[in-house]
This record gives structure tokens, C-alpha cells and sequence, in this order.
């Protein structure tokens, strides 16, 4: 006996016109119902094949058939299904490098940071504003910064109570505050934007009181122009409470003059009114805004504008794990003592260095065992090598599922998401349980001491160094771009133009002076044992982990003689 298919479970069905309501599948399908999965999956351009197995299906013996659909081939049901899922959903989501901009007006930043906190972690936005923040210069709000964003940059009412702007934004964003002149009395912050193309968006986030009439708008009116052609800004998008409703003229003003638009179309306020608008000279099909849940105590709804650009973030870095418990320090003595040091130094010091870190680096990676994997600017101290494996294991079932919904793949991904937040937890403990031991071990010097008891308050500050302009022209956004371009500025500030010319003389403050230098086996390996592994390891990239158990001998002494202005003597040990 054949079982009935049950489409309760089918992936995507019950959010198809085939449903009516109420999570049930309705009785029939309609001829209507199919001209009209038909047409979408011209829009689809399905296969000549598919098109025309579902139009035999549905008119098996007559245009005016009823079909049953629990008697319908349900594999053709499921793909028909997520193929026009996917077709709908494409009109109205914008793509995974778009830009989230959350907007609220808090009513009171102390009250409601919780609500707004869970608001950005959910919606998953990159720049939060809240506006009507009440805060003033003794309130502190370090301790109020969400996991994952900057720190909160203010900007409090100077007179009287209430107001105040403040934004945070996902950590690695590309997002600079704009040293303009803005008068004390309006409540406005103007900053910069690097999108991945080089581009630059202004970003606004304004509040405007009703006392204050038109004169925030009038200034952006007068003063955007000039502000755009200084900072190199192509684009605008201005955020926050403007109450336009009551300054109509200054509003419509501001928005003929520099061609923008409000996608705001739905009310904002609890009483039905739009006063949280999103103005932006973007293409209009570009920006998305969507009416969120008011935000704690606030008479206002949170607005979620979704703008079509791929912003500029920091990117990411490889990072390599070594196993140092689990080294063969027997195999790198012997390779290292079995070393023909003689053949391989030469009276040239710096030559001498350089082989000396190639061979200790390269043994390192024969007897070391080692991790290597990609680390996010946006990962949390605690996300390793573990957490990444567990979350590109988890991506690899959830594409999947979405390729091939089925049972089976249903399961793989909710075992991955259980395995996920199984290690998430795992390296969270560990991490603090690492941060306690720190704390409570008598060995941490005072600075990093404190720099752990601030990174667990989180009230580390971590500036960052904006995008930088090069000799050329062009912005160095990348961090190896901006530490070769300041290397090369220090570096022409600090060359002469004739190296050979002799110094200046100098006073001599003392008559002790240095007639040779007298190098050691013995000295060499006593500064090798009293290297501090903790340090992390220089621009040569070669740990200092595995420099206390390395073999000595004359050979590496020699290894630190040479140099040109003096006078070495080797004394063996």
C-alpha cells in the first residue's frame, strides 16, 4: 500500500499562495494556482523539460481539471516550490554584501540600550544610530558597547536635557568621523564611508527637535555640497528623527537641491505619523526599509534600511597554530647540529641572520606540527581553529540543504548547528577559564594585567588607522598597504642625503669607551635560555618558543659576529 505524502513537512510549501493561511494546505490546486506558477516559472526560465511536465500534469484531460495535491508527484511540488521561493525572495532580499543601517529613536539610551542591543544583534546590522539618547558628559557608556561593534561615538545636547545623538558600527568597518564644523546647538554627526570599489558614502545621523525649526536642514542644504567635494564622497545617506512634518519648506528644500529621496513609506511614530525618514540620491531600487518593533520604552519603530553596497572591511589574515606540545624536539637538535655551519656562514652579519632564520624556520615546520586557517577581523577572542572548522562545517549542510532539501540533509545541518554551539561554548569557557588563570597568576607583568582586566570589561579602545592617501593619488585601505606607505614616509624622514657624510661631534659625557667586542658560546647560549616565550616573534616571523631547547655551539657565536666599524674577538667557552 503506498503512503500518503504528507506535505506538512515539505521544505518551503507552506509559504506558497498554494496554502490558504493557517498553516494548512488547502484543498485543490486551481487552474488559476498554476497559470500562475507557470508564469513564474517563465520569469525562472526553467528548462523546456520541467515546463512542459508541469503543464501535462495540470492538463491531463481538460483546462478546467482540479488537481489533488497530495496525489501530485511531490518532487515535482517541492522543486516547483523552492524554485518560485527563490524567484520572490530574490526581488525583495538584497545581497549578502549589502549594507544594514539600523535607526531608532531610544527615548532614553539607559533605559532601552538592552532592547537596542538585542535589535543590531539580530538584524544583524552593520551601523547602528539612536537618537533622543538623553546622555550627558557624566554618563559613561563603555560599558553599554555591544559585542562585536566600536565603541558608542556621542554627541550630547550642550544645553538643557533630553537629545543627543550616538552610533556604533561592526568592528572592521571602514567608517571615519569627519572633522566638520557643525554649530554646538545641532545635534548631528557626519561620517565617511569606504566602500570596497574605493568609493566614499557620506553618512549623516541627524535629530531634529521641534524647537529648532529648519536650521539642521538649511545647514545640509547650504553646507553637503562642500562637505562631499572635501572628503571625496560620492553618495549621501542621512538617518535619524528630523520631525520634517513641522519645517515642510526647509524639508522639501533639502531634498530638490541635492536630489534626494525618503524610502521611508510607512509610519514611524505610535501615532501614526513617519518622522524617522532615510534620504539618500542612491538608485531607488538600491535602498530597502523595513518597519521594525519599537525599541523598549520608545513611542518610536526602529527602521532597518538595507542599501545595496558592498562596504570596505578589513580583510582577513592567516593564522598559524603551532603545536609546540607535540614537537619533535629531538629531530630539530639533531637537525640543527648535524647543520654544516661553517659552509653556511659567511663574514657578511646580516647574510649570517637571514640563513640563520630561513634554517631555524624551515626545521620548525618539519618538526612542529601546525594549524593553519583564516581569521576574521569581525571573530571573537575566543573563535579559533576549532570554531572555525565547526562553522565551515555547518555552512557546507546548510548549502546543501538549500541546493537538495530533504530529510537527511535536514538532519546533517541540524547536527552541525548542535555541533557549532557545542564548540562555540567549549572555547568560550576555555578562554575565560585562560583570562581567570592570567588574572590570578603572579607572573603577568602590571600592563598586561590591566590591559586583561579592561579587555573583560570591554572598555578597550581599539582605533584603528583610517584609509590612507598615497603619493599617487589612491587610498592604501588595506593594513600591509598602510603599514609600507607609513614605513616609506618615516623612512624618507629619516634618510640623509649624503650617507657618507660624517656625524656632527657631540659632547662626550664620559671617557669610557668600546675598543672590541667579545662574543661566546657560553654568552650566546645563556641569552638564548633566558628568552621570554611569551614575547610574540619579530618580523622574521620566527617564534621565540623553540630558541631555549636550541643546540649552541662556535658556529652560531660566530653567526653574531661581523659588522663593519668593529673590532670582534671570539673567546670560547
Amino acid at each position: 500500500m503506498r503512503r500518503q505524502k504528507d506535505l506538512s513537512y515539505t521544505p518551503y510549501i507552506r509559504d506558497l499562495p498554494l496554502y490558504s493561511g493557517q498553516n494548512k494546505p488547502s484543498r485543490y490546486l486551481t487552474e488559476y494556482s498554476l497559470l500562475s506558477y507557470t508564469s513564474e516559472l517563465v520569469h525562472l526560465s526553467i528548462t523546456t523539460t520541467m515546463s512542459a511536465l508541469f503543464l501535462r500534469a495540470a492538463w491531463v484531460n481538460s483546462p478546467t481539471l482540479v488537481l489533488n495535491p497530495r496525489t501530485f508527484d511531490d518532487r515535482i511540488l517541492r522543486l516547483l516550490g523552492v524554485m518560485v521561493v527563490l524567484h520572490i525572495s530574490s526581488r525583495t532580499t538584497m545581497t549578502p554584501s549589502s549594507l544594514r543601517i539600523l535607526s531608532s529613536n531610544v527615548r532614553g539610551f539607559r533605559t532601552n540600550v538592552g532592547e537596542l542591543t538585542h535589535a543590531a544583534l539580530k538584524n544583524k546590522a552593520d551601523i547602528v544610530v539612536a537618537v533622543e539618547t538623553f546622555l550627558n558628559d557624566s554618563c559613561v557608556t563603555t560599558c553599554d558597547k555591544i559585542p562585536g561593534y566600536t565603541h558608542w561615538v556621542r554627541r550630547d545636547r550642550t544645553a538643557g536635557q533630553g537629545g543627543g545623538i550616538a552610533l556604533c558600527h561592526r568592528e572592521g568597518l571602514q567608517l571615519q568621523l569627519l572633522p566638520v564644523t557643525v554649530p554646538e546647538e545641532m545635534e548631528m554627526l557626519l561620517f565617511r564611508l569606504l566602500l570596497a570599489d574605493r568609493t566614499a558614502v557620506l553618512l549623516c545621523p541627524l535629530y531634529r527637535p521641534q524647537w529648532q525649526q529648519g536650521a539642521p536642514l538649511s545647514f545640509l542644504t547650504d553646507q553637503l555640497d562642500t562637505i562631499m567635494a572635501t572628503h571625496s564622497c560620492q553618495n549621501t545617506i542621512i538617518v535619524g528623527d528630523l520631525n520634517q512634518h513641522l519645517v515642510n519648506r526647509a524639508y522639501t528644500e533639502l531634498i530638490t537641491v541635492h536630489g534626494l529621496t525618503n524610502h521611508v513609506t510607512f509610519s514611524t511614530h505610535a501615532r501614526g505619523a513617519s518622522l524617522d525618514p532615510v534620504l539618500t540620491d542612491l538608485p531607488a531600487d538600491s535602498v530597502q526599509c523595513y518597519q521594525l518593533d519599537k525599541v523598549g520604552s520608545s513611542d518610536h519603530n526602529a527602521v532597518l534600511c538595507e542599501v545595496g553596497l558592498n562596504p570596505a572591511c578589513e580583510e582577513g589574515s592567516q593564522r598559524t597554530i603551532w603545536l609546540w606540545e607535540k614537537a619533535n624536539w629531538r629531530g630539530l637538535r639533531a637537525e640543527l647540529a648535524s647543520t654544516n655551519w661553517e659552509s653556511t656562514f659567511t663574514d657578511d652579519m646580516n647574510h649570517n641572520v637571514a640563513t640563520l632564520t630561513s634554517l631555524i624556520i624551515s626545521a620548525q615546520a618539519r618538526h612542529v606540527p601546525h594549524r593553519a586557517y583564516r581569521v576574521d577581523p569581525r571573530d571573537q577572542p575566543w573563535f579559533g581553529y576549532r570554531c572555525r572548522q565547526a562553522a565551515d562545517a555547518k555552512y557546507k549542510t546548510w548549502t546543501r540543504l538549500k541546493r537538495r532539501p530533504s530529510r537527511r540533509h535536514k538532519a546533517q545541518h541540524r547536527a552541525a548547528c548542535k555541533n557549532m554551539a557545542r564548540v562555540a561554548t567549549w572555547a568560550r569557557q576555555r578562554w575565560e577559564l585562560s583570562l581567570r588563570r592570567k588574572h590570578a597568576s603572579n607572573q603577568t607583568d602590571p600592563k598586561q594585567w590591566w590591559s586583561l582586566v579592561k579587555q573583560r570589561q570591554g572598555t578597550v579602545t581599539q582605533e584603528r588607522i583610517p584609509p590612507l592617501k598615497t603619493a599617487s593619488g589612491n587610498l592604501a585601505v588595506a593594513n600591509q598597504d598602510k603599514a609600507e606607505l607609513l614605513a616609506a614616509h618615516f623612512s624618507g624622514r629619516m634618510t640623509t642625503v649624503e650617507p657618507d657624510s660624517q656625524p656632527p661631534q657631540l659632547t662626550r659625557l664620559c671617557d669610557v669607551t668600546l675598543d672590541h667586542l667579545q662574543l661566546s658560546e657560553a654568552a650566546v647560549t645563556k641569552l638564548l635560555r633566558s628568552t621570554d616565550t611569551r614575547k610574540a616573534p619579530g618580523p622574521d616571523k620566527a617564534p621565540h618558543t623553540h630558541l631555549p631547547p636550541m643546540p649552541t655551539n662556535q658556529h652560531l657565536a660566530s653567526c653574531m659576529e661581523g659588522g663593519s666599524g668593529h673590532s670582534c674577538t671570539q673567546k670560547k667557552g
